[in-house]
């Protein structure tokens, strides 16, 4: 599916024109480069960054690349001076301009169901679509009943959003030791069902156990329960790192990690009282920090953020390093992972900023609610040469949000209205008479491989 990404050229009266980027110097390491294209932050830029509504706020919480645009969600808005409940997007242009508000409704209602926290994720998943979800205090109800978890779908030209998953745990998961609240998601694919598999997950905030919910359905199927073959939608980890935790803790983020076949096998999961492991759907641990020798590189506890993105077949891991309190403060790290994709001899290459967003909390006096989370996004793409990159958008609530290219050296940035999303799209296998065949039972012997507009030979053995 070929996304082209097409650059607004307009802003609305009123919005800020103003971004600014990084000081700092990042040099080239091992074939790669690092660039920022903006960054609106308390450190550098604090008038700037503090004139947006959002910026003082504990409830805009994430953010994310849809299209040409970037997107920060906000579970409240200000009307007439007033603070008030009701879900919205803040978009961005690729230049760092703020465009314009957008108001969710839900049936021409404010999108408020789950106030104050109606929109407290934003994401876009590999076919474009935008969507948004509040928090659960639990899957199930007082009364034993089940509570279902709900992701909708936006229409960014009127603010109305959709129900596209409405999910459940099922029957036999209907007991207090299963349910948590569930704060973050995460979806691949499509989530409409449409042209893709689709898979939906949530790290649980429960008192004693490691909980992951996760839900998937077929192309043109219906939800049901991700794990054990589609029989349960909850999911227990059997090991954490550090060692011996019983639960995520305080809003807990998952990153579900892409394959060709939106598969959902692998995973990430970053804590309150955790750092991010890599898990497979049996429950195992797969790698984690344990592995890593050079202490330097080990997150601090209480900050929550991961993703991942291959880069000219490197495999990179970016995760939150610094909380508000560090010295610098609000910082994540690009890292480059060891053979086949493992944490053991993983190489940090740069922290961004260098210098960090800022050291603001929120005040709350609950463990700093709104700056637990660090929002983590990456989408890749290729230049006009064949170069492999990533954008990547780094927001840490109330302190900045920024924008860096990470890349192959030689790459050319000639602007996001030529660059091509194809590698988001799912990849494609045909044998040598134009068959599309399924990718999960090759025999050996040479196939055509379709990404996008992307075409292919591939010898399978």
């Amino acid at each position: 599916m070929k996304k082209a990404l097409l650059l607004a050229s307009l802003l609305l009266v009123g919005s800020s024109a103003f971004a600014g980027v990084d000081p700092n110097t990042y040099e080239p390491k091992e074939g790669f480069t690092l660039t920022n294209k903006w960054l609106k932050d308390g450190k550098h830029f604090s008038s700037e960054w503090k004139a947006l509504s959002f910026a003082g706020s504990a409830y805009a919480r994430t953010a994310a690349i849809a299209g040409d645009k970037i997107y920060v969600a906000w579970s409240k808005v200000v009307e007439a001076g007033e603070v008030i409940d009701y879900g919205n997007l803040n978009e961005f242009d690729f230049n760092g301009n703020f465009i314009r508000q957008i108001k969710l409704t839900l049936n021409g209602e404010p999108l408020a169901y789950s106030a104050p926290l109606s929109c407290n994720q934003v994401g876009c998943d590999d076919f474009g679509h935008v969507y948004v979800a509040g928090y659960t205090t639990g899957m199930i109800t007082e009364d034993g009943a089940l509570k279902p978890f709900k992701i909708y779908t936006v229409d960014l030209e009127t603010g109305a959003v959709t129900l596209a998953a409405e999910l459940n745990l099922t029957d036999g998961e209907a007991q207090a030791d299963y349910s948590g609240r569930v704060d973050y998601c995460h979806v691949i694919g499509d989530i409409t069902g449409k042209e893709a598999r689709a898979v939906a997950m949530c790290a649980v905030n429960a008192g004693s156990k490691l909980l992951v919910y996760g839900w998937s359905r077929e192309q043109g199927g219906d939800w049901a329960p991700h794990f054990a073959d589609g029989e349960y939608a909850t999911w227990e980890a059997t090991e954490s790192y550090p060692a011996d935790q019983t639960s995520w803790s305080y809003a807990p983020m998952v990153t579900i990690i892409k394959d060709d076949e939106f598969s959902g096998e692998l995973f990430y999961v970053d804590g309150f009282t955790t750092l991010p492991a890599l898990y497979n759907t049996d429950g195992t641990m797969l790698e984690s920090f344990a592995s890593i020798e050079n202490g330097d590189m080990l997150p601090k506890a209480g900050t929550n953020g991961v993703g991942e993105v291959n880069i000219g077949g490197t495999d990179f891991l970016l995760y939150s390093f610094a909380q508000y309190d560090q010295n610098p403060g609000c910082q994540a790290v690009i890292s480059k992972l060891g053979e086949n994709q493992s944490f053991n001899g993983m190489t940090e290459l740069w922290r961004i900023p260098a210098d960090g967003l800022g050291s603001t909390v929120d005040g709350t006096g609950f463990s700093d609610t709104g700056t637990r989370i660090h929002s983590i996004q990456t989408v890749k793409f290729v230049d006009v040469n064949g170069k492999e990159g990533a954008y990547i958008v780094t927001f840490k609530c109330m302190n900045g949000i920024g924008v860096y290219v990470l890349a192959e050296e030689g790459f050319v940035d000639s602007g996001v209205a030529d660059v091509e999303m194809d590698l988001n799209a799912p990849i494609e296998y045909y044998n040598l008479n134009g068959v599309r065949v399924d990718s999960r039972n090759l025999v050996p012997g040479l196939y055509i491989t379709r990404q996008g507009a992307k075409a292919s030979k591939v010898v399978v053995k």
